[in-house]
């Protein structure tokens, strides 16, 4: 089963790294750069409570985006970006991307806008949920369909989802097999012609 959280979360990332690659004006972020501006942004962010670790060669910035992600960044000759999820009690590491320029603008958006998110993703969830149960539910009024039109000719089916509103039927009998794609709303003609 895919995990919409993570792929929902990297979608918000990818779309971070190309508004910092196309931002006009924008400079990079060099290693002795970064403890001033990385002050300067937690002075401006007080709330966002993140964790700085200077090793001397390279410097790590990570905070939490959410309860189950966390955002990391590595700043030394370049500045890369991981995007974490916390699944089961570890950290999964879900998207990394480049920074060219200066990521912190980026990062502030995203944390600007982390309840929007959040709101959206509980929305794409719950969509996903009625999806899923949709394709449910169509696919055992479709199987219905075919016990009562199939078992009194001695035909054997098959109903395979492909994608969220479709299904393949394929129509085996001892010299045949014939096969459709169908949808909620054709699936009766569409059997009804391959018997």
């Amino acid at each position: 089963m895919k995990d919409i959280e993570s792929d929902y979360w990297k979608d918000i990332f990818t779309h971070a790294q190309h508004r910092n690659m196309c931002r006009i004006g924008a400079e990079r972020l060099s290693y002795q750069d970064a403890p001033a501006v990385i002050e300067e942004f937690n002075k401006n962010h007080p709330e966002i409570n993140a964790i700085v670790n200077d090793t001397g060669s390279y410097i790590t910035w990570e905070t939490s985006v959410t309860k189950t992600i966390s955002l990391r960044l590595f700043i030394q000759s370049q500045v890369k970006g991981t995007l974490l999820q916390y699944n089961k009690g570890e950290q999964v590491k879900i998207a990394d991307a480049k920074f060219i320029n200066n990521p912190f603008p980026e990062v502030e958006a995203i944390l600007a806008n982390r309840e929007k998110y959040e709101q959206d993703l509980k929305e794409t969830i719950t969509e996903n949920l009625h999806n899923d149960m949709k394709v449910k539910v169509g696919g055992e009024f479709i199987k219905a369909y075919l016990i009562k039109k199939c078992s009194s000719l001695g035909l054997l089916w098959t109903v395979i989802p492909q994608t969220d509103k479709t299904f393949k039927i394929e129509i085996q009998s001892t010299d045949s097999k014939k096969e459709t794609v169908v949808d909620f709303y054709n699936f009766r003609e569409k059997i009804l012609e391959l018997i």
